[in-house]
């Protein structure tokens, strides 16, 4: 089970979804995933360090973007450079949708990282996980409603 800590009552689908989603997962070296609501759009996973013997995924929402809004994401293309997807290519997004693409996204570097799942631990690859968690988190909500 993942350890996510701070905003928890706010975001309880996204845990949910994510806990059972991930239940055969090994997440003993990850210390908490943390949920924010902050002044901008953030997320990253710290490896383990010197000063930090676990993984720590931190998660922050803009409190200012009213959502559903339409985020821009960065991906990097096989010749390195970055493209910049909106509009049709990102779907608009509410403040859970949003946070279950982020959550995804860090989860996958984790994941990638203690060798859980395949694949390189790049952004363009954690891009394309985080948007299939999204996709199938969409699913599960229109199946509950």
């Amino acid at each position: 089970m993942i350890n996510f800590s701070v905003e928890t009552k706010k975001f309880k689908h996204v845990i949910d979804f994510y806990n059972i989603k991930f239940k055969n997962k090994d997440f003993s070296k990850l210390e908490t995933v943390q949920l924010y609501f902050g002044s901008y759009f953030y997320g990253i996973c710290h490896f383990p360090s010197y000063f930090r013997k676990k993984f720590l995924i931190k998660c922050r929402l803009d409190r200012r973007t009213i959502y559903p809004e339409i985020l821009c994401f960065y991906v990097r293309s096989k010749n390195s450079q970055s493209i910049k997807l909106k509009g049709k290519e990102v779907p608009s997004m509410n403040c859970n949708e949003s946070m279950v693409y982020l959550i995804g996204h860090e989860l996958f570097h984790f994941l990638r990282a203690t060798k859980q799942i395949k694949g390189k631990n790049t952004e363009s690859q954690a891009n394309e996980f985080a948007f299939k968690c999204l996709s199938e988190f969409k699913r599960n909500q229109a199946t509950s409603s």
